[in-house]
Formats: structure tokens, sequence, C-alpha cells
């Protein structure tokens, strides 16, 4: 009766909006690098590639359109023309309903449970829709919070740009250490500028720092296999040690143990499956093996810095492993 009352009503997500047609499909052989429309996909970039020919679909941010990607649930957004692949759905908001509402309301509404179609489920969602007023208002509101959201993302992508770009001029390039070696001030901190040799030595790697040697992380630290906790037996799991699975590890950024899942402190027969557990320190976790080599194209290793006890996390790194210092 409130519902009815205040005009807002239960619909299903079908009586919302109308599928678009899409024109011509494309695929791997027909698309291009670079051009002047974009083909979107089911990956997560949304992006698969290019073309130049007549957009399949017309938006515009007075008018944008809604794309589902039937096997992974992707909702997105479009505000320019755009070209789509197989089973990537564009769907235009009924007179009735705010576009930017509707995305909001539909976005990761379907849980994916395999990789198969959801359409039939994802119009059979229910959604509650407030009249067109309050629609537009919700939107704002959760559009601005969106909005700060990716300024956010790419505040935190630029920084571990430079991090990286950091590290890489003064543990790949050793430009603090040639600078020195060249009579210039390297414009550190002296406490930070003295921990640089003054010139660099020839070695089996090539040239290193004078003072530095070329190792194997295996000499310098010690390192424990991991292994999962079996499910089965609930003693393993509720208590106070943090136990940080392979998704954490291949992140690329410091973990955040307070959210990871945990297991009780067993003795050590009961503990075959997992490593014993890290003093309060900080450590370095890797994830190996098929899954890490489809993930982590990007570098040989996928590492993320964790901390235990009250030293706080500072720095995360992937790396080649090219050198250790």
């Amino acid at each position: 009766m409130a519902a009815e009352r205040t005009g807002w009503r239960m619909l299903l997500a079908g009586d919302l909006f109308e599928r678009l047609p899409v024109g011509q499909k494309y695929d791997q052989w027909s698309v291009l690098p670079a051009g002047r429309i974009p083909v979107l996909d089911q990956s997560p970039d949304g992006v698969f590639g290019y073309h130049n020919g007549q957009p399949g679909v017309v938006a515009s941010p007075e008018r944008p359109v809604i794309t589902f990607s039937n096997h992974r649930c992707y909702v997105r957004l479009i505000t320019r023309p755009f070209s789509v692949i197989q089973n990537v759905f564009p769907l235009r908001a009924k007179d009735e309903v705010d576009p930017h509402f509707l995305f909001q309301a539909l976005r990761r509404s379907v849980p994916v449970t395999e990789y198969k179609g959801h359409w039939d489920d994802f119009v059979r969602m229910s959604v509650l829709l407030p009249p067109l007023p309050e629609q537009r208002a919700i939107a704002h509101i959760l559009g601005t919070l969106d909005d700060k959201i990716e300024l956010n993302r790419r505040m935190s992508e630029t920084l571990e740009a430079m991090a990286r770009a950091l590290f890489k001029s003064w543990f790949v390039d050793f430009d603090p250490v040639r600078t020195k070696a060249e009579g210039r001030d390297p414009g550190l901190p002296k406490p930070l500028a003295d921990l640089f040799p003054v010139r660099l030595v020839d070695s089996e790697l090539g040239e290193l720092p004078e003072g530095w040697r070329a190792s194997q992380l295996g000499n310098e630290v010690p390192t424990v296999l991991g292994g999962t906790p079996s499910r089965a037996e609930p003693a393993y799991w509720g208590g106070d040690i943090p136990w940080i699975n392979s998704g954490k590890a291949n992140e690329f950024r410091v973990v955040n143990l307070a959210s990871s899942s945990h297991r009780r402190d067993l003795p050590r027969r009961q503990q075959s499956c997992c490593p014993r557990a890290r003093p309060s320190s900080r450590s370095l976790v890797r994830h190996s093996g098929r899954s890490a080599s489809r993930k982590s194209r990007r570098a040989q290793t996928s590492l993320s810095w964790a901390s235990w006890g009250r030293t706080p996390c500072r720095a995360s790194s992937s790396t080649s492993g090219r050198r250790s210092t």
C-alpha cells in the first residue's frame, strides 16, 4: 500500500526497456586496433576493437544506451555510437524510465554462477520503479558517487604508475648512482641519497651499484609453500590467523588482512594443508601455477606485500626478479 501511495511500482526489468537492433556483428577478424567506432564485447574493459563504418547503435549523452553482456552480466551505460560482438545486447530505457536510474538498478543485479546465457534471468528481475523525478534524483546521487569512485581509481592508477617508475629508476636503471657518479646532485634528501653508492661495477648481470650483489630470492628470505584449508573441516575456519587466497595475491597491491578469510591457530599436525603462521613482520606473497600465468601476464611473478601485527602496509610491487638488492 505504501508503494502504491507514493507512486512506486514493482515491475519486471524486461518491461522497462526495449532491446535495440545491433546492425552488423563483429568478430576478431573484422575489427581494427584503432578506429572511429568502438566494438563492445563481454570483457571487463568492454572494448574489443574498432571499425570505421556505420555504427550498429547510435547513443549520445542526451540519449544513452545500456548494454548487457549475456554471459558475464556486465551492465554499462554508453554515450557514444558503437557496435557490438555476439551476446552483447543494447537496451534503451522506455519513456517513463530514466536511463541513468535504470543503469543503476540493473548493474550487478544478476549473480554469475557459470558461463552461460543469463538473458532470461535478467529480464525477469524485479525492479522497484519510483516516479520519474525521484528516479532522476536517485540516479544523480549514485552517479556522483560513481564519478568520485572513478576519480579515486584513476588517482590510484597514477600513484601506482609513479611508484613503478620510481622503482625502475632507482633499482633497475640505477639513476641516483649514475647521477652521483657524474658528480651531480641526485635531487634526493641527504639521508636517502647516502644510501646509494657513488659508482657502478661490472657483475654477471651487468652493471650494479658498488657494494650491491646479485642473488636469488630463496637465498635471502625463507619461503613456505601455501595451501587451501579444507572447507569440510570447520575447525580450520573462523580463527584469528589470516589466510590469503591466490586471488588476493593477483591483485598487485597491498592485502587488507582484516577482510581476508581466516583459519584457526591449530596444532601443526592439523595444519598440513597450510603453511605455518608467519610472525609479525612484512611478508611477500607469490601466486604461481596455471591461473597465475594466465592472469599475471604483466610480469613473470605476481607479488603482493602483506603486513602482520602493527606494522602498517605501505608498498606493493610486481617484478620479474631481475635483480635483488
